[in-house]
């Protein structure tokens, strides 16, 4: 009893020991390795939301292609395209397999740890070894053994999830599969940044649209006379109808004319281009008199 008691102090003291230790070994404190993966864990999230990519989707095509081609590459009868969030993980595309396993709980997937891991994880029997303990590869399955999984790496470092190979069978996968499994999943995450980048191309033109169509209602509804014209030989290219009613000319007969051709006089005209040069950044000389040089 007496011994016991001496060892629970002990360990009592090591625990206590251990941040300093770890401090002088310049090693960061166990609350500190908590805190950096926490930091690490939503960066990962949020590289994984950026692709929105959801939960019960339909198949993308792309993806079917390629889960298709992961299984005949590798010799395995099922592939998956899986994605690992906080606490769970679905598949985006299944070759082979039964849909109805295509989403589950993160702790119980083998596949899902690939996420920590910048290498192929393979799971030659599942029953055998201790890593998938409660439960099977991939899915929650007693019927598969073998599942090989390469990780869906982003361009900045951040492993969303994976694409996973099984099947019922023990086996093993030679060097020559695992690096096929891994280009593959490369594949994946190039086509997840197409569509990202076809995204933002068409939400930026959406905005420059959008932009445009308000500047259109502006101008047309000014109370103010507004002319566009080449800053270069001072045409015309759009008035509004203010300005049209200032000059008391239509607005076919302003464009395509010199300012100079319209404006009352000299001065006034110098005034007009002045005001437009300010809008659009063009600066203009002048003598003393006031007349462009």
């Amino acid at each position: 009893m007496e011994t016991s008691s001496r060892e629970a102090r002990a360990r009592a003291g090591r625990r206590e020991e251990e941040p300093f230790r770890r401090q002088q070994e310049g090693r960061p404190t166990e609350q500190q390795e908590r805190q950096e993966q926490e930091r690490q864990e939503q960066e990962r999230l949020a590289a994984l939301h950026r692709y929105d990519v959801l939960a019960g989707a339909p198949p993308e095509e792309c993806f079917d292609r390629l889960t298709r081609l992961a299984a005949h590459l590798t010799g395995a009868p099922e592939a998956q395209i899986r994605f690992v969030g906080a606490g769970r993980q679905w598949a985006a595309s299944t070759y082979g397999g039964d849909c109805e396993d295509a989403e589950g709980a993160r702790a119980k997937s083998c596949c899902a740890r690939v996420i920590e891991t910048p290498g192929v994880e393979v799971v030659e029997d599942a029953r055998q070894d201790e890593r998938c303990a409660g439960g099977g590869p991939a899915v929650e399955s007693p019927s598969v053994r073998f599942c090989a999984a390469a990780p869906l790496q982003t361009p900045s470092g951040a492993r969303i999830g994976a694409l996973c190979v099984f099947g019922p069978e023990p086996r093993s996968l030679s060097e020559d599969r695992q690096q096929a499994l891994r280009d593959l999943a490369a594949t994946v995450v190039d086509q997840l940044e197409r569509e990202r980048a076809l995204v933002r191309a068409r939400e930026a033109e959406a905005a420059q649209r959008a932009s445009e169509e308000k500047y259109a209602r502006l101008f047309e509804t000014a109370n103010d006379a507004i002319l566009i014209f080449e800053p270069e030989n001072e045409i015309v290219l759009k008035a509004n109808a203010k300005a049209a009613e200032m000059y008391g000319l239509e607005r076919s007969e302003l464009v395509g004319r010199s300012l100079r051709a319209f404006t009352e006089d000299v001065e006034r005209g110098e005034q007009v281009l002045d005001l437009a040069g300010l809008v659009l950044g063009v600066h203009r000389h002048h003598d003393a008199a006031g007349r462009r040089s």
